[in-house]
């Protein structure tokens, strides 16, 4: 078997330390919800191993959060900016349905029915005269 090449680069820095403690998770709990061995878990956070998109996908189901959260920020920080994607779509279709109803609501304030503005046009019409 040939020898592994190491990357050249320093480990990426993560947050998973941090989640751990925010969950109050020790390394221990931590394995056992990933079904991973505590020394891997370990080297994980000690940076002796490189963690793969699967092992980051079920650290943070463990620690109940995002893999992106574990790469970009402590659990202490707010989240920068807000996505709808993070709503489950029940949520995302009621939003929809009320952004729908909102900008219908709007649209019909600011265009009158095409009845309304063709009768005001003609000819003829009665109109209250201004005293």
């Amino acid at each position: 078997m040939p020898p592994k090449i190491k990357s050249p680069c320093p480990p990426m820095r993560h947050f998973i330390k941090e989640w751990m403690e925010f969950r109050d998770i020790n390394q221990a709990e931590l394995a056992r919800l990933v079904r991973t061995s505590p020394q891997s878990i370990s080297r994980i956070l000690s940076g002796d191993q490189e963690y793969t998109r699967g092992s980051l996908e079920a650290i943070a189901i463990a620690l109940n959060c995002k893999p992106a959260d574990l790469l970009n920020r402590s659990p202490t920080e707010e989240p920068e900016g807000f996505s709808l994607l993070d709503l489950d779509v029940k949520d995302r279709e009621t939003i929809q349905s009320l952004i729908d109803a909102l900008a219908a609501k709007t649209k019909a304030s600011e265009n009158p029915p095409l009845a309304e503005s063709v009768r005001a046009r003609e000819p003829g019409s009665r109109r209250k005269k201004s005293d």
